[in-house]
């Protein structure tokens, strides 16, 4: 007799989470590897800032559809990272199991409005479920393709690590993570927390929240030296800046701007993209 699964044999698809030891030291620490957390793994390392990602998990299983489908903004930041053809190239449900959407009072309620359930095999209406304007495929798939990608990033994924408490100081983060199974303690020393649950921690002064806005104020030179502490400027291609709409009047206004252009931009190494040519007398 075969044993069933921790599902009960009702699993579609599982993916198995790296053994591995969560790094010492790291500038971006993400904690879950579902599809959205690898994917916040994704894109710094995308833009050379080291990231690493824990889970208590030690497996992903799909049980049902799991974000069957995807829009076409999620597309695009797949053919950015250069890993759409992957996806595509992964493995799907069959078109039969896609049942459309349904508007329903409750699961043991009635239909508010039926929704004929779309075809992906009848041409005739492939125009209004083209494949090339959204995906359907299961989380699982993003997840494998995130972790082989991240795999060959040499960017460390570690299941089976918990996080059971974070001290912050000033600059930087220490997260304390256990072993799920054996109990081994481990410190993480990453990057300040920016946020916490869609929001700033708790107990931040205004100085501090305008910090993690990376909002500065001051003379140009302590301007400079704040944005230089920035650990993304050294691998951010553009940057853009403007000044507190709130100054007193219109002649302040622009001397921040000139303040920007003249003194701050360059002091980073920064030119003007492109030099404005004078408007004619007419215009």
């Amino acid at each position: 007799m075969t044993e069933l699964s921790a599902t009960g044999g009702r699993d579609v698809h599982t993916v198995r989470f790296p053994a591995a030891t969560p790094p010492a030291t790291v500038d971006v620490l993400v904690v879950g590897a579902g599809p959205v957390g690898l994917a916040a793994a994704v894109e710094p390392t995308a833009r050379g800032v080291r990231a690493a990602v824990v889970d208590r998990a030690r497996t992903a299983t799909l049980v049902r559809a799991g974000a069957m489908g995807h829009t076409p903004r999620a597309v695009e930041h797949l053919r950015r990272w250069g890993l759409l053809q992957r996806v595509r190239d992964a493995w799907t449900y069959p078109p039969q199991w896609h049942r459309g959407t349904r508007l329903v009072t409750s699961l043991a309620g009635h239909e508010l409005v039926p929704v004929p359930a779309p075809s992906f095999t009848d041409r005739a209406t492939a125009t209004r479920h083209s494949s090339g304007e959204a995906l359907r495929r299961p989380q699982t798939v993003f997840q494998r393709v995130f972790l082989d990608h991240l795999r060959e990033q040499g960017v460390s994924v570690s299941g089976g690590w918990e996080l059971t408490e974070l001290r912050e100081d000033e600059r930087e983060v220490d997260a304390e993570v256990v072993d799920v199974g054996s109990g081994e303690p481990r410190t993480i020393r990453a990057a300040l927390r920016m946020a916490e649950h869609g929001a700033f921690p708790e107990g931040l002064g205004a100085d501090e929240e305008l910090r993690r806005f990376h909002s500065f104020y001051g003379h140009p030179d302590e301007i400079v030296a704040a944005l230089g502490q920035e650990k993304v400027l050294p691998v951010a291609t553009d940057l853009i800046t403007q000044f507190n709409p709130a100054v007193p009047d219109h002649d302040a206004a622009v001397r921040a701007l000139e303040l920007i252009a003249t003194e701050v931009a360059p002091a980073l190494g920064r030119q003007p993209a492109h030099r404005a040519e004078p408007a004619s007398a007419g215009a």
